[in-house]
C-alpha cells in the first residue's frame, strides 16, 4: 500500500519541468494567500472562529481550516464534511509546537503548506488525464493545463484555506486512476474504491458518490458482485454514516443543546417582555384577546425572519432536514451563466468577490460584452469536444461526475446562490471535454489557437483582479 502510494505522486521525467512551472504559480498564489491571512490571524488565539466571522472576506469561501489548526475541533458541518477535522490534526500539533516557538499562530502558512500540495498534485493528475487516458501530445496537455490554472475560481480555490483545493485534488486522482483502469481493462478493487470513498466522502460527502460512479463505469456488471457492494459500498458508507452520527453526537449536539436551551430562554422572555406590552393597550383585561394578539405579532415575526433568513439563499422546497439546503425561488437561467460558468470562469469586476450573506447581490452582470463571448466561446469548444468524444467510456464517467454537480446545484438549488465556490468539484469538466477536440482532426491548430488565446485572456483578468484583492 506505501508502495502504491509513493508511486502516485513520483514524477515522471516528462513531469518535472511542468511541476517546477506549477509550483512556482501556486507558490505566488499562495503567497498572496499568506499575505492577506497573516495580516488578519497572526495573533488570533482559541477565539479564532469570532475573528474568521469578521475579518475573512473572500467570496462566500470558509477558513474554518484556521480554526481547526488552531484549536482543534470539528469547525465544518460534520454531516457534510466529517473528517477534515481528523485529516488536519497533524497540522494542528505541528502549529500548537511552532506557536509556543515562535510566539504567533501559523495556521495561514501551514494552510498554505497544504493548499500547494493539494493545487501541485491537482494538476499534476489533471495532466496525467489528459496525456496518458485521453491521450493528447505533451503540448496539448500542457496547454489545457494552463487553460484550466487561469480561470477565476480555480486560481480563487488555491488560494483560500477551505476544503475545495483537497476535493479538487481527490476527484481528479481519482479519474486519473479510473482512466488508467478502464484503458487497461482492470477492475478497479475493493481496496481503491473504500479508501477512495473515505478520503473524498470524508472532505466532501456528496462526492462519495463520484468514487462509487467510477467504481461502475470501470467494474461494469462486476459492480453489482455481491463481494463488491458488501465490501466497496454497503460497509465504507456505513461505516462513515455511524463514524459520522458518532461524531455529530460528542462534539455538535452538545453545542446545539447550548444554543437550543438559550434560544428558548430568550423566546421566553420575549414573549414575557411582548406580552406586558400588548396589555397596557388592550381596553380589557381579557387573556384570551391577550394571547390571541401576542400570537399574532409572533406570528409576524416569526415571517419577517424567515423572509430575512431566505432573502439571500431563496426559498427552499421544505424548511426541514437536508430539503432545507434546497433551494426553489432562484432564477435558473441567470445563475447558469452569471454564477455557474460565468463567475467560475471569470471573475466580475462589479461586487468583486464579495460575499452572497454579506453584501453582493444572488446576481451580478458583465458590464461588458466581451466575457459572456469569451463564456459562450468555451461552451461552444466543449459542444464540439463532447460530439466527438461520445463515444468513449471514460468521456461519459467525466460527464456523470458533472451531472452529479448540476443535479445538486442547478435542480435542487444547493448553493445556488454562490454556486461558483464549488466550482473546483466540476470545473476540471472543461479542459477534460475540450480534450478531445485537440484529439485529433483537420482543425487541431484553429482549436488550439482559441484555447490558447482563451487561456491568456482568462489569466491576464483573473490574475489582475485576484492580486488587487487580495494585496488590497
Amino acid at each position: 500500500m506505501m508502495k502504491q502510494s509513493a508511486s502516485i505522486f513520483r514524477l515522471s521525467k516528462e513531469e518535472r519541468w511542468p511541476a517546477l512551472v506549477v509550483l512556482v504559480y501556486l507558490l505566488l498564489l499562495e503567497s498572496m494567500a499568506v499575505h492577506y491571512g497573516w495580516l488578519r490571524f497572526a495573533r488570533a488565539d482559541g477565539d479564532i472562529h469570532s475573528l474568521l466571522i469578521d475579518r475573512f472576506h473572500v467570496s462566500g469561501f470558509d477558513a474554518w481550516t484556521y480554526e481547526i489548526m488552531t484549536c482543534w475541533s470539528p469547525a465544518y458541518d460534520i454531516y457534510r464534511h466529517p473528517l477534515i477535522a481528523f485529516f488536519l490534526y497533524p497540522g494542528y500539533l505541528l502549529n500548537q509546537g511552532l506557536t509556543w516557538c515562535f510566539g504567533c499562530n501559523v495556521c495561514v502558512v501551514l494552510m498554505g503548506v497544504v493548499n500547494v500540495f493539494c493545487g501541485g498534485y491537482a494538476l499534476i493528475f489533471l495532466r496525467r488525464v489528459l496525456r496518458q487516458v485521453i491521450g493528447l501530445s505533451s503540448a496539448d496537455s500542457n496547454l489545457l493545463t494552463f487553460f484550466f490554472m487561469s480561470l477565476g475560481y480555480v486560481m480563487l480555490t488555491f488560494c483560500v484555506p477551505d476544503h475545495f483545493c483537497m476535493s479538487l485534488m481527490l476527484l481528479l486522482l481519482t479519474l486519473w486512476i479510473s482512466g488508467r483502469q478502464l484503458r487497461e481493462g482492470r477492475p478497479m478493487r475493493v481496496g481503491t474504491t473504500v479508501w477512495l470513498f473515505i478520503l473524498t466522502a470524508g472532505v466532501s460527502l456528496n462526492n462519495g458518490l463520484k468514487i462509487l460512479l467510477a467504481a461502475l463505469f470501470v467494474n461494469g456488471r462486476r459492480f453489482f458482485r455481491l463481494r463488491f457492494l458488501t465490501f466497496g459500498v454497503v460497509v465504507p458508507v456505513l461505516l462513515l454514516g455511524l463514524f459520522t452520527v458518532a461524531e455529530y453526537q460528542m462534539f455538535e449536539q452538545p453545542r446545539v443543546d447550548a444554543r437550543m436551551a438559550a434560544a428558548q430562554k430568550q423566546r421566553r422572555e420575549h414573549r414575557r417582555q411582548l406580552e406586558a406590552r400588548i396589555k397596557d393597550t388592550l381596553p380589557v383585561k381579557d387573556s384570551m384577546l391577550l394571547a390571541k394578539a401576542v400570537k399574532a405579532v409572533l406570528r409576524k415575526e416569526a415571517h419577517e425572519q424567515y423572509r430575512r433568513n431566505h432573502a439571500k439563499t431563496g426559498i427552499p422546497f421544505q424548511n426541514t432536514g437536508l430539503l432545507s439546503w434546497t433551494n426553489k425561488s432562484t432564477d435558473r437561467r441567470s445563475a447558469f451563466v452569471e454564477n455557474f460558468m460565468g463567475e467560475s470562469m471569470v471573475f466580475h469586476r462589479s461586487r468583486l468577490l464579495e460575499d452572497v450573506l454579506r453584501s453582493r447581490p444572488e446576481i451580478v452582470r458583465y458590464s461588458s460584452p466581451w466575457p459572456y463571448v469569451a463564456v459562450a466561446l468555451v461552451g461552444l469548444l466543449c459542444v464540439l469536444g463532447i460530439a466527438l468524444g461520445r463515444k468513449d467510456r471514460f468521456f461519459w464517467l467525466v460527464l456523470s461526475f458533472f451531472a452529479t454537480d448540476v443535479v445538486l446545484h442547478l435542480v435542487l438549488g444547493f448553493g445556488i446562490s454562490e454556486v461558483y465556490i464549488m466550482a473546483a468539484h466540476w470545473i476540471y469538466v472543461l479542459p477534460l471535454t475540450m480534450a478531445f477536440l485537440l484529439r485529433g482532426g483537420r482543425l487541431r491548430w484553429l482549436w488550439r489557437s482559441v484555447v490558447g488565446l482563451l487561456s491568456l485572456a482568462f489569466f491576464v483578468w483573473n490574475a489582475r483582479l485576484l492580486t488587487g484583492y487580495l494585496l488590497s
